[in-house]
């Protein structure tokens, strides 16, 4: 058997030798064409696709628009979609130049979020390179700390732990609890309001489907589920119902609540 499987295993080394060299006699790649005029613009390939601003950063970051051909000088234009943003619409390059910044502000409120799709216009870019990108800017409140709660999960996790809230310096009552639901470090929390008697008000964000990092999506509509969406407190001993989904369309109904043990701003 031993003699078999050897000469086996030679024919088909054989056999992979002459494939191989009949690819390698055949098969010759022919050389890409090399692109000899137009302006040959792009964006850099480590261009971020997301930027995160406190409040009192500026609204602003850069961009690197490098071009292939430096010989003359040349004017690239560029292309955006995003009502918020204020993008430059050419970037002029003196001869010789190879790379420029460009940088782009914008205008959002703390809390929120915003996308831009920045393009070179056709007919200035190089065909090898990178000719559009997608950039997502959000800003976030200053998150202090508020204590901690005892966190109750009977869906997801059927037990209990300690875990940190976090109140929005900039926000009108909002708080967070830190990652209830998803792996330590993902940074995935659950907002919520109170009014100015510290009672609950709502889960946050209302109307729309929420990521929680353990493969499912919140979604939290009190006005069209009230049987199952709430958000309830007597003194420092919260309750909260929601629906949940892991697919978009099939909803499931979720529960939970907690004791705000430390540093609850009621008492």
């Amino acid at each position: 058997m031993k003699k078999i499987n050897k000469y086996i295993s030679m024919v088909a080394l054989g056999a992979l030798t002459m494939v191989f060299n009949a690819c390698t006699d055949e098969c010759e790649r022919e050389a890409s064409p090399v692109q000899t005029d137009g302006i040959t613009a792009y964006i850099d390939f480590n261009t971020p696709t997301s930027f995160a601003f406190l409040p009192d950063d500026e609204q602003s970051f850069e961009i690197k628009i490098g071009r292939q051909l430096t010989t003359e000088a040349a004017t690239v234009h560029i292309t955006a979609e995003g009502e918020k943003f204020n993008v430059p619409q050419t970037v002029e390059f003196a001869a010789g130049e190879t790379e420029k910044s460009v940088k782009i502000t914008f205008d959002i409120a703390i809390g929120t979020s915003a996308s831009v799709k920045i393009g070179i216009e056709e007919g200035d870019t190089y065909i090898y390179g990178l000719t559009e990108q997608t950039i997502k800017v959000a800003r976030d409140y200053t998150w202090v700390s508020a204590g901690s709660l005892t966190f109750s999960d009977p869906i997801f996790t059927g037990a209990e732990g300690e875990l940190k809230v976090e109140k929005a310096k900039e926000g009108n009552n909002l708080y967070r609890i830190i990652e209830p639901y998803c792996e330590k470090g993902a940074g995935i929390h659950l907002q919520f309001t109170l009014d100015d008697n510290h009672n609950a008000v709502s889960l946050l964000p209302v109307g729309s489907l929420f990521d929680l990092g353990n493969g499912y999506q919140l979604y939290y509509v009190p006005e069209q589920y009230p049987n199952y969406c709430f958000f309830t407190n007597e003194g420092n001993s919260f309750n909260f119902g929601f629906l949940f989904t892991d697919n978009g369309s099939d909803l499931y109904v979720g529960n939970g609540s907690f004791v705000w043990s430390k540093e609850y701003p009621g008492k």
